[in-house]
């Protein structure tokens, strides 16, 4: 199975009138549909590209080994 596909199409989500949990920033696009609430509001935090929370790492450390 080949994961590594490049980026994620961008879906236009000007309409939901969405903003940055951490600035405020208006949000218009984004690589997924977010889940909403019923009063309209997402059910997660969504962030700008300058605030969206890394991801994290998962598997062994870089570096050398130590036995």
């Amino acid at each position: 199975m080949d994961y590594n596909q490049g980026p994620r199409p961008m879906i236009d989500v000007s309409a939901l009138k969405l903003t940055c949990a951490t600035c405020g920033t208006a949000i218009t696009e984004l690589p997924f549909q977010p889940a909403m609430n019923e009063d309209g509001t997402p059910q997660r935090p969504v962030y700008c590209r300058e605030h969206k929370p890394q991801r994290k790492s998962f598997g062994p450390p870089r570096g050398p080994r130590r036995f």
